[in-house]
């Protein structure tokens, strides 16, 4: 007997079909690579930084910086592994600034988002209680900036720089431009990470045969240097070096001791952030300023830097800065490392940056170690230059590029 089958019921069984076809949404688990159509699949990497609050302003350009990094590597083909291309999303989540805030922020991100790769500013007071739950869940974490304590550092746990390794030859460059210093005093904020870099900044310096004269701390929140300032200026030093800072403090620095009538050089072993606020800073009073530091608008500057700043000022309609190229760093970082090891598990990816050779970054050829330093190879070294402020003029000079033992 031949069943017959009228078009109504071809349509209702077809529609069954295509219904037993298709996964259910509902069985499905948020994870940080979720799959659109075919072979192409989202990476989202979340950014744990401070957007609200007195210190929001520079960590906001990092956050940008990391959404224009996700727009250059997407724009570039994303990263293919396998038959799968990703595409990367950045997912932003303020930690106001408060351990608590990063705390919270980090939970957010690991366990609502069910997120694999973080990128975070580079507050040490927030960095060290987010470690504590990345590192339990096996999340890999970038830390932007250019300092790190080697308690920030950890097995899932990695910075995109760090200036240690410059101390020692940045202060020999020094002294061969300033052959005349020999009294030194030590200035830095009072906060852990400033103080720790001053400790390294002091053993530099001793190294090198200075007569230390003088050690001075200041609340991150200072505007009015003239205190500090007539302090180390009371102890007769040939130079001052701010161990760690901003461009506030920085320029604030430079002018009130210009103003107080002292003469000798400013110097510093570590960036500002920006160079030219420095210099606006201080004014007049801007010279014999000699820092590792960086002008990007400077012509000096790698042709990778040129590239993320069209990126800014297109996406944000804003002048590229230091704080954009951190962000943009970070990501970048985080995507190589992901194209190396061919693959999205956190575990793989961490195995293999601590073994990369050599790594992109926006200011050239960087190189990963710190196993003798932090006791992980898990910090990444890139170039800088030395940058002086000579009667208003900013001036790029040597690249220096140390390996981290």
């Amino acid at each position: 007997m031949k069943l017959k089958l009228n078009a109504k019921l071809i349509s209702v069984l077809m529609l069954s079909l295509i219904i037993l076809l298709i996964p259910l949404g509902g069985c499905s688990t948020k994870t940080s690579t979720t799959n659109t159509t075919g072979a192409t699949a989202e990476l989202q990497i979340g950014s744990l930084v401070t957007l609200s609050g007195p210190m929001s302003g520079s960590f906001a350009r990092m956050n940008d910086g990391m959404n224009a990094a996700a727009d250059w590597i997407n724009g570039n083909g994303g990263i293919t592994i396998g038959n799968t291309n990703y595409h990367i999303k950045i997912v932003s989540v303020d930690d106001a600034g408060t351990p608590d805030g990063a705390i919270a922020g980090t939970n957010k991100l690991v366990y609502d988002n069910n997120i694999k790769f973080i990128a975070i500013g580079p507050m040490t007071e927030l960095s060290i209680p987010a470690g504590q739950i990345t590192d339990k869940e096996k999340v890999l974490r970038i830390k932007m900036g250019y300092l790190t304590l080697p308690g920030e550092i950890s097995e899932y746990t990695f910075a995109s720089h760090s200036e240690v390794p410059f101390l020692s030859v940045f202060l020999q460059k020094f002294l061969a431009a300033y052959p005349n210093v020999k009294k030194i005093a030590l200035v830095s904020p009072s906060d852990q990470a400033g103080l720790y870099l001053r400790d390294l900044d002091k053993a530099a310096a001793q190294k090198a045969g200075l007569n230390i004269v003088a050690e001075e701390s200041f609340d991150p929140t200072t505007a009015d240097f003239y205190p500090l300032c007539t302090k180390l200026l009371a102890n007769k030093p040939d130079a001052i070096s701010i161990s760690v800072g901003i461009s506030p403090w920085f320029g604030g620095i430079l002018k009130q001791v210009r103003e107080l009538g002292f003469t000798g050089p400013v110097l510093s072993p570590t960036n500002s952030g920006d160079i030219t606020l420095v210099n606006n800073i201080a004014g007049a009073s801007a010279t014999d300023y000699y820092g590792l530091d960086f002008d990007v608008t400077s012509t000096g500057m790698p042709a990778m830097v040129s590239t993320v700043g069209g990126i800014i000022k297109s996406k944000f309609q804003a002048d590229l800065t230091v704080d954009h190229l951190y962000g943009f760093e970070a990501i970048w970082d985080i995507a190589q490392a992901v194209k190396s090891a061919k693959s999205i598990d956190p575990t793989v990816v961490k195995n293999t940056l601590s073994q990369m050779t050599s790594i992109e970054t926006p200011f050239g050829t960087g190189t990963v170690g710190g196993k003798q330093t932090y006791g992980l190879n898990n910090v990444i070294v890139r170039p800088e230059p030395i940058c002086q402020i000579m009667n208003g003029k900013i001036i790029i000079g040597e690249w220096l590029k140390p390996a981290l033992p």
